[in-house]
């Protein structure tokens, strides 16, 4: 798979060029210091993947990227030999790379499904 595969795409429609992409596990810790200097740490529940994905997109597809942060929407991300879906966690923070034609941003995607291909 090449890099014009890695898309950020909604039912189809490619919203976005993925440039990196960075997965990780978010967990739920309790950490606790006892009155001789040990830790303790108890985790809660099973950790909750996610990635966090920079992209290259075009002002009408930061506009379809917005939206479908605000509507809540499933998105699919494909990178290398991963094909991943799930939703936003917050809106978009974007830095112009050419003013009023190309943005990029880095969104925090958290992952409802994943497929290895």
């Amino acid at each position: 798979m090449n890099i014009n595969d890695w898309k950020l795409s909604l039912n189809g429609v490619v919203l976005a060029q993925i440039l990196t992409y960075i997965p990780g596990i978010e967990q739920n810790k309790v950490i606790t210091k006892a009155l001789d200097g040990s830790f303790y740490i108890q985790t809660i529940g099973t950790g909750n993947p996610y990635a966090d994905i920079s992209i290259f997109a075009s002002r009408l597809q930061m506009e379809a990227i917005n939206q479908a942060e605000a509507d809540g929407v499933y998105l699919t991300a494909v990178y290398r030999e991963k094909t991943v879906m799930g939703y936003i966690e917050a809106k978009p923070e974007w830095d112009a790379a050419e003013p009023g034609e190309w943005y990029t941003t880095t969104i925090k995607l958290l992952i409802a499904e994943e497929v290895s291909t």
